[in-house]
């Protein structure tokens, strides 16, 4: 996948998660975005040794969280010599008056090959799009919507 390309698919992603919010959430979104980027977030050791076609980025456990940066941040940080994390989790963190905030929870697997990507069927490979946290209390029969800001870190 190329970098224009992967860029685009987060562009796409993150529109599908605040569909997905809206469903949930009182809060508007700005459509003014930000992320914040939670490196080598798999299990790399238990996936076995590093394939033929895939890079492993070890030191980027050591960077922490990374954010908030806008999307061409992002696609320059996890973009590598034609290589992408094997999957991303997206999902709404919070809200305020000028920007829609997004977590990237990320695979320390880095591949090329599209086939290799998660999420395929979903349409934006790597991303899975996701809704946001839920409220401690919620239940699967709860109607009421919720401030997304309740969660603020």
């Amino acid at each position: 996948m190329d970098k224009a390309t992967f860029e685009n698919n987060l562009k796409i992603a993150t529109e599908q998660v605040i569909i997905i919010a809206k469903a949930w959430v009182i809060n508007e979104f700005p459509p003014s975005y930000r992320y914040f980027v939670y490196p080598n977030c798999s299990n790399d050791e238990g996936y076995g040794p590093v394939r033929k076609d895939e890079e492993r980025f070890p030191q980027d456990s050591e960077l922490g969280v990374i954010g908030p940066i806008e999307i061409m941040e992002v696609a320059n940080f996890l973009w590598r010599y034609g290589r992408i994390p094997q999957w991303i989790n997206l999902f709404p963190r919070n809200v305020d008056e000028q920007h829609t905030f997004f977590n990237l929870i990320c695979c320390g697997r880095f591949v090329g090959a599209s086939r290799r990507l998660y999420h395929e069927k979903g349409g934006v490979p790597p991303f899975n799009c996701l809704g946001p946290d839920m409220p401690p209390s919620w239940s699967p029969n709860d109607v009421e919507k919720f401030d997304l800001n309740q969660f603020k870190v």
